[in-house]
């Protein structure tokens, strides 16, 4: 699992890197991966209907995003550990970068969307429909 999201790091910064963003490719990464992972986690907990999907009313919605960014931070830019991350992964992302964009653009895309649809059906639900 731990290969698994190293792999979403690097192919996200070499996405943005490709793109231009030559100054915080790192801080954009970790942005990206945890509004996705913030995502998966609050549609796994309103799948289950443990009563939280976030809806930026409050600080608490705030909080748990910025508790992601944070948990991130450290697992990838605190010491420059992204610099090793990248170094150790770089020839097998090198070797499947289409596959790999392909996978991440997905895995982004189909987070958002499931996202979304959890959250009409939560609204739904509040609604009384």
């Amino acid at each position: 699992m731990k290969r698994i999201y190293y792999i979403l790091f690097v192919v996200i910064y070499r996405i943005y890197w490709r793109l231009g963003e030559k100054e915080l490719p790192n801080y954009i990464s970790i942005s990206v991966m945890s509004i996705c992972v913030g995502f998966n986690i609050t549609s796994v907990l309103t799948y289950f209907e443990i009563k939280y999907y976030p809806y930026f009313r409050n600080e608490k919605d705030y909080v748990f995003l910025l508790l992601m960014y944070v948990v991130n931070y450290f697992i990838f830019i605190y010491k420059k550990r992204y610099v090793n991350i990248l170094n150790s992964y770089h020839e097998q992302v090198s070797k499947w970068k289409h596959t790999y964009s392909i996978i991440v653009f997905m895995y982004i895309i189909f987070s958002f969307i499931i996202w979304i649809w959890l959250g009409s059906r939560v609204r739904a639900l509040n609604l009384g429909l």
